[in-house]
């Protein structure tokens, strides 16, 4: 008997608790998982629920609990797999934290729902609610589920992946916007006279060697609990810990110039040059040095975060007049510069930091002309004399 509802004998009332749990046995052990709160059937009954609508809750809810003990396949939702795949994969992974922000929309969306019912269909209305994002957005979101679900299909929680299904959308990201000779000109001078000391010398290495903004700049991190995710202060801000990445003094030689980048995308330890200028000013900023030994940094706090000297480099693109100009552009210029040298795909791959040249073939056309002069060589090998 259930405080009040009817006689079924897979329903119990807990009276400490106020809570109606189910009865189940497996393998001779009994469960006694919770169904409703009392609370939420008075609430049910404001709403006026009868006792057959309250009754057909508590049916439905034990017969998704009886799957679940019986064949968790069928019985797992979307939000139990989300809490497995972080608990023993996510957390461990260096983007664990970002793929986490793509999850919670699935949960929104999908989260309740149980493994084996949620189609390709589903998926594909619930990406079609982020249409204000670009295509590659939508798709990353679609790829982290993906991730989860393969995750329960190699354990045999699920039988197939419906994002195998869906085709991504079409995506056209490739950039081709680098600077005209006058169009540098224009914005070096704006940059050295920007108020931040620092933005003219990263505009500098950023276009000799093509690092990554991240290669140049730490970011902040944060201390995390034992589940993995950022422990919290009583205001509900995440506890700071320390910087990660960023070029440091230590990974910098002045005698010859070579930067060793360890904070790389593809996690691979990388070295770049630089030279001019750009080396003259590294040498002197090497006398004001950081305590914590990060080579850019104001009164010697790091300049750090998600988009450092992203304010001071906008305003000296506007007073430039560079209009659709990004920093990331700045790497696409040392690749186009590279290309119009004559380097080749693997050159300008391995001074980028790809670890193939598929990423680099949009710059082939700034290096066409370069087609005679390969033929001549192989003129000069093989003619007949």
């Amino acid at each position: 008997m259930a405080g009040g509802r009817g006689n079924y004998e897979w329903l119990w009332f807990d009276p400490k608790r106020e809570q109606y749990r189910a009865l189940i046995y497996v393998e001779g052990v009994r469960k006694r998982p919770k169904l409703m709160s009392r609370k939420e059937e008075l609430s049910l009954i404001e709403n006026g629920a009868d006792d057959f609508e309250i009754d057909q809750i508590l049916n439905d809810r034990y017969k998704k609990i009886l799957d679940q003990y019986v064949n968790p396949a069928q019985g797992l939702t979307l939000n139990a797999l989300l809490d497995q795949y972080w608990k023993i994969s996510l957390s461990k992974e260096k983007h664990g934290p970002q793929y986490e922000l793509y999850l919670k929309f699935w949960r929104k969306h999908l989260g309740n729902r149980i493994l084996s019912e949620i189609r390709k269909g589903d998926i594909a209305v619930a990406r079609d609610s982020l249409d204000n994002l670009a295509p590659s957005t939508q798709n990353k979101y679609v790829y982290s589920l993906s991730s989860a679900l393969e995750f329960a299909v190699d354990r045999e929680w699920l039988e197939d992946n419906p994002c195998r299904k869906l085709k991504a959308l079409k995506v056209d990201n490739a950039r081709e916007r680098w600077l005209t000779p006058e169009e540098l000109v224009r914005l070096y001078e704006e940059c050295r006279k920007s108020t931040n000391p620092h933005l003219y010398l990263a505009v500098r290495i950023s276009i000799q060697t093509g690092c990554r903004r991240g290669e140049l700049f730490p970011k902040k991190s944060y201390k995390k609990g034992k589940d993995g995710r950022p422990l919290k202060d009583p205001q509900g801000k995440k506890i700071f810990d320390g910087y990660v990445g960023g070029l440091k003094w230590e990974s910098v030689d002045l005698e010859t110039g070579m930067l060793l980048l360890t904070h790389t995308k593809s996690g691979h330890n990388r070295k770049v040059a630089v030279t001019g200028d750009a080396l003259d000013l590294l040498r002197t900023l090497s006398e004001t040095p950081c305590i914590q030994g990060f080579v850019f940094h104001s009164h010697g706090t790091p300049v750090a975060g998600q988009t450092p000297l992203r304010e001071c480099f906008e305003n000296a693109c506007e007073r430039a007049g560079l209009e659709d100009f990004h920093w990331h552009d700045l790497r696409h210029c040392c690749a186009s510069y590279l290309a119009q040298s004559k380097a080749t795909d693997l050159e300008i791959a391995i001074q980028l930091g790809h670890s193939g040249t598929d990423l680099v073939k949009r710059y082939a056309h700034l290096r066409e002309d370069n087609s005679l002069n390969l033929v001549q060589k192989v003129e000069k090998q093989s003619s007949v004399k």
